[in-house]
């Protein structure tokens, strides 16, 4: 599946391919860089949690396949429950929205642990 018109780099529509992540959606396994530089599969490693991920470009890409900036909050039972894409490159999230949404999640799962 690809789509135009929902990112712009350098100005241009850029086509993006596949569908996006949304609330409701179970997070799909991942692999990430620890601090030591080892791939770590990110939604195993952090199970029983409630996580916000980003996902940015690295300054150095010069692929604009590679560009679209997302962040995500995943609660404990690794399902999304916010999802938000930056239409353009240098465009920033909503950060309130990002941590009030995380500050949900962790209400809903301490309710949920002592029901």
């Amino acid at each position: 599946m690809e789509r135009k018109g929902s990112f712009k780099f350098q100005g241009r529509d850029v086509t993006i391919v596949g569908r996006d992540l949304v609330a409701g959606d179970k997070a799909p396994e991942f692999e990430g860089l620890a601090p030591d530089w080892s791939a770590v599969k990110v939604m195993e490693s952090t199970q029983a949690k409630v996580r916000i991920i980003g996902s940015l470009p690295s300054l150095s890409t010069k692929e604009p396949r590679l560009l679209r900036r997302s962040i995500s909050v995943v609660d404990r039972g690794g399902v999304i429950t916010y999802a938000a894409y930056m239409s353009a490159l240098g465009e920033e999230p909503d950060y309130s929205a990002v941590l009030e949404a995380a500050r949900l999640a962790l209400r809903l799962s301490e309710r949920e642990v002592r029901q």
